[in-house]
C-alpha cells in the first residue's frame, strides 16, 4: 500500500507535467471553434456596417403607458424602389404604474416594407408598412403602422 509521501510525490509530479504542457495561449493558436467564430464575425461585420443601423422608438400603448424600444435593424434593398428591414431589440415600459405586475423590460421584433412611389430631383415620396411585436413575459402586443413620407432622396 502506498504511503502518504508516495501519494503526495505522485500528485506533485503529475501536476508538474500537466502545468508544463503548452496551452493555446502559449502557442498563439485559438481552438478551431473560436477561430471559426472569429472568421464568421469578421465576414459579418462589413454587412452590418453597410446595411444595419440602430433605431430608437417610443410607442404609446394600452393603459396610457409609453414603451421605449431600442432596435438593431438590417435593411435589404431588393430594387431601387423596394426595400425591407427586419430587426430585434429591447423594450422598456417608461411610465408603468407602481402597482403593475408587468415586468418593466422585454424584447421587441420589427419588420418593415418600404416602397418609393415617386422619386425625383432630391425628393422621395414613399409608403412604408411597419409591424412591431413587443413582449413583456406573458403580456404582448403588436403595433402596426402605415406611413406616407416625403423625404430627401437616399
Amino acid at each position: 500500500m502506498a504511503t502518504k509521501a508516495t501519494v503526495v510525490l505522485a500528485a506533485l509530479l503529475t501536476s508538474g507535467f500537466v502545468a508544463e504542457a503548452p496551452t493555446w495561449a502559449d502557442t498563439y493558436q485559438q481552438p478551431a471553434l473560436m477561430a471559426r467564430a472569429d472568421n464568421a464575425l469578421f465576414d459579418t461585420l462589413p454587412v452590418l456596417f453597410d446595411h444595419g443601423y440602430m433605431e430608437s422608438r417610443t410607442l404609446p400603448a394600452f393603459g396610457g403607458a409609453l414603451h421605449s424600444l431600442t432596435l438593431g435593424e438590417l435593411q435589404i434593398n431588393f430594387t431601387r424602389r423596394l426595400s425591407a428591414r427586419a430587426g430585434a431589440g429591447l423594450a422598456a415600459i417608461v411610465d408603468a404604474p407602481a402597482d403593475s405586475r408587468t415586468p418593466g423590460t422585454g424584447y421587441a421584433v420589427v419588420g418593415t416594407v418600404d416602397y418609393a412611389l415617386l422619386q425625383g430631383h432630391g425628393m422621395r415620396f414613399a409608403a412604408e408598412i411597419t409591424a412591431v411585436s413587443v413582449s413583456y413575459g406573458d403580456m404582448s402586443f403588436i403595433d402596426k403602422t402605415f406611413l406616407l413620407a416625403v423625404t430627401a432622396k437616399r
